[in-house]
């Protein structure tokens, strides 16, 4: 770069942002703070569009209300920001075959799904549901393949659609994905929000209602917040007093008295 002409305070002050810069990216960056020890009213999970007139729906990144699903959903597995690594999610343990075709998940016993209107669970968390949700994404003509903001498209982005060929139910708490080929970067993509797992017996009433697109609009997971209530002002989260992840030993209870609402007005990105 050329700097004649632009003199010496120019020369000096580029010289200190890019020192500044340097300094930035190697300084040591502070740990996240697990979601257990945050309050309610701050949690990241409480955030919605409140600028539409139709109720907020759910998706994936890039759209500003999937950051909502890191803390409605659960994964089978969770990336782990503060060590780097994938850790036990919805899954306890998984096993992988020797030719890498094959991987097979141990569920976690105990997982119960939020309640919604019209829909309260009767069962905790199996291997059909795990089989429902891959399903919807890989199956064209699923009931749930088209119910909008539901993954679908971070689903292909990753070249997921072409990997996995079928899963299987081997147990209620047994699942097995069988892929067309190796891939290493698997199961750090079952970490993303397209691979939230849902709930098939809610899919099954709301579609026996006849308002299959509730399934998106007030989405029911497993995680440590649930939706409260919707409406054009958007969305109000609770903590969830049956989160698995407060009975794990450590685990520091959520907070279940408060509810938060966090409007984020509509910039034109949908």
């Amino acid at each position: 770069m050329d700097f004649r002409g632009y003199g010496k305070g120019a020369v000096i002050l580029v010289a200190v942002s890019v020192l500044a810069m340097i300094a930035n990216q190697f300084a040591p960056q502070p740990a996240a703070t697990p979601l257990s020890e945050l309050p309610a009213d701050t949690a990241p999970g409480c955030i919605a569009r409140g600028a539409d007139p139709a109720p907020p729906t759910f998706a994936s990144a890039p759209d500003p209300n999937g950051i909502a699903d890191r803390y409605v959903f659960d994964r089978l597995v969770e990336y782990d920001r503060r060590s780097g690594r994938l850790v036990s999610g919805l899954a306890t343990s998984w096993t992988v075959s020797d030719d890498g075709l094959e991987y097979t998940f141990r569920l976690r016993n105990g997982v119960t799904f939020h309640a919604a209107p019209g829909f309260a669970p009767s069962r905790a968390l199996t291997a059909d549901d795990v089989v429902f949700t891959f399903s919807r994404l890989i199956v064209p003509n699923h009931a749930f393949h088209r119910i909008p903001e539901t993954g679908n498209a971070d689903f292909v982005t990753v070249g997921m659609n072409g990997l996995i060929v079928d899963v299987t139910r081997d147990g209620e708490d047994l699942v097995t994905f069988h892929l067309a080929m190796p891939y290493p970067k698997f199961l750090p993509n079952l970490s993303m929000d397209f691979a939230s797992i849902r709930s098939a017996e809610y899919a099954k009433a709301m579609k026996k209602a006849g308002t299959p697109d509730r399934f998106a609009v007030w989405p029911v997971g497993t995680g440590p917040f649930a939706v409260a209530a919707t409406g054009a002002d958007g969305v109000r989260y609770a903590a969830n007093p049956n989160y698995w992840g407060n009975r794990l030993p450590g685990a520091a209870p959520q907070p279940v008295e408060k509810q938060v609402v966090v409007p984020i007005p509509n910039a034109g990105i949908d």
